[in-house]
C-alpha cells in the first residue's frame, strides 16, 4: 500500500472511530501538530458535540449563543469531563460581553470544580487580566445596567489567586500586585502588610529587594509627625538599616543614608519638642534629660546645637564639655512613588 492510500485508510478508521457528536464532515480536514485530521463539524447529543459547538460559537464571536448552551450543557450533563472546558467557555464568552465579574464566577466554579485541572492555568491568568482591569478602574456591570467601581473586587481576585495557586509564578505576580495597589494609592499601613507578606512568602524571589524597600518606604510614609506616635518612624528605620546591611549597593542608589538622616532629625525634633514642654512646665530635671538625649544620641543633626545651648541655659552642662556640632541634615520627608 502507498504511503498516500495508508493515510487515507488511517484516517477513515479514525473517522469512524469518533463519537456521534463528532462526526467529520466527508473530505474535509485540517492540519493540527503536524498532521492532517479530520474537521469536526459540531453537533447537538452528545456531550462532546454540544462541547464543540460551544467552542465554536466562542471561537466565531457569538458569545450569547455560547452561553445559553454552557447553561444547558452544565445542566444536562453534571459528570461530564467536558465541563471543565465548557465553564472556561463560559468565562470567556461572558468576557466577550463585557461581564467581567461574571467571567470570575465562572472561572470559580471551574476551578472548585476541577482545582488541577488541564483549564486551570487558562482560567487563573483570565482572573489576572480581569483584576487588572478592575484595579485599572474599569467599573464592575451590576444587574446588567448599573456600573459601580470593582476596586476591592480586583484585589479579592487577586487573592483568590495565590490560593488556588500557592507559590506559583502567578501567584507572585498576584501578591506583588496587591501590595503595589495599596502603595500607589498611599494606603501605607496596607502596602506594608502585604509587601510582608509577599517577602515571607517569596524569600528566594527576585523581587525580595524591591519588595523590602517598598516597605521601609510605606512604614515611613505612615508616620504622622512628630506630634503623633513615633513608632512608625522607628520601624521604618531599622528596616532601612536592614535594608542597607543586605542590600549595600541597592541602598546607595535608593539614598538610603540621606533617608535615615532625616529618621534621626524627626527623632531628635520629637525629642525637643518634649524637653521644651518640660523647661516650659517648670520641669527642669526632665527637660535635662530630653535635651541631653539629643546630644548624645542625634549629635549630628540640627537640633544638637539648640540642645546644647538649652543645656548651658539650665545650667546642667558647660558647653564645652558638650560633643561637638556635626553638619546638619535634611528633614524632610521624602517617600518615592
Amino acid at each position: 500500500m502507498t504511503p498516500v492510500r495508508h493515510s487515507l485508510a488511517v484516517a477513515c478508521i479514525a473517522i469512524l472511530a469518533m463519537p456521534p457528536g463528532l462526526r467529520a464532515e466527508p473530505g474535509r480536514y485540517e492540519l493540527k501538530d503536524g498532521k492532517w485530521t479530520a474537521a469536526v463539524v459540531p453537533k447537538e447529543g452528545t456531550a462532546a458535540g454540544e462541547a464543540a459547538l460551544i467552542r465554536q460559537h466562542v471561537e466565531l464571536g457569538q458569545p450569547r449563543k455560547a452561553l445559553k448552551a454552557a447553561k444547558k450543557f452544565l445542566k444536562r450533563y453534571s459528570d461530564d469531563k467536558a465541563r471543565e472546558e465548557v465553564l472556561l467557555l463560559a468565562g470567556l464568552a461572558s468576557i466577550d460581553r463585557g461581564r467581567l465579574y461574571k467571567a470570575f464566577e465562572w472561572f470559580e466554579q471551574q476551578l472548585s470544580e476541577f482545582p488541577a485541572g488541564q483549564y486551570s492555568a487558562q482560567a487563573l491568568e483570565k482572573d489576572y487580566e480581569i483584576a487588572e482591569q478592575f484595579l485599572g478602574g474599569r467599573k464592575r456591570v451590576v444587574a446588567g445596567i448599573f456600573r459601580l467601581p470593582a476596586r476591592e473586587e480586583g484585589l479579592s481576585i487577586l487573592t483568590r489567586i495565590t490560593e488556588h495557586a500557592p507559590g506559583s509564578v502567578l501567584a507572585q505576580k498576584a501578591m506583588l500586585r496587591i501590595a503595589d495597589d495599596y502603595y500607589t494609592r498611599g494606603e501605607w499601613p496596607e502596602a506594608v502588610d502585604a509587601y510582608d507578606h509577599y517577602v515571607k512568602s517569596f524569600r528566594r524571589t527576585g523581587e525580595v529587594q524591591f519588595a523590602s524597600l517598598r516597605a521601609a518606604r510605606a512604614m515611613y510614609a505612615s508616620f504622622k509627625g512628630v506630634a503623633y506616635d513615633d513608632t512608625p518612624l522607628i520601624d521604618a528605620q531599622q528596616r532601612f538599616r536592614s535594608f542597607a546591611a543586605a542590600y549595600p549597593a541597592a541602598a546607595r542608589k535608593a539614598n538610603v543614608s540621606v533617608t535615615l538622616k532625616e529618621i534621626e532629625g524627626l527623632r531628635a525634633e520629637k525629642v525637643f519638642r518634649t524637653a521644651r514642654f518640660y523647661e516650659r512646665t517648670g520641669r527642669h530635671s526632665a527637660a535635662v534629660f530630653s535635651y541631653r538625649q539629643i546630644v548624645d544620641a542625634y549629635p549630628s543633626t540640627d537640633l544638637a546645637e539648640p540642645a546644647r545651648d538649652a543645656l548651658v541655659r539650665l545650667g546642667a552642662t558647660p558647653a564645652g564639655e558638650l560633643p561637638v556640632r556635626h553638619e546638619a541634615t535634611p528633614r524632610q520627608i521624602r517617600v518615592e512613588q
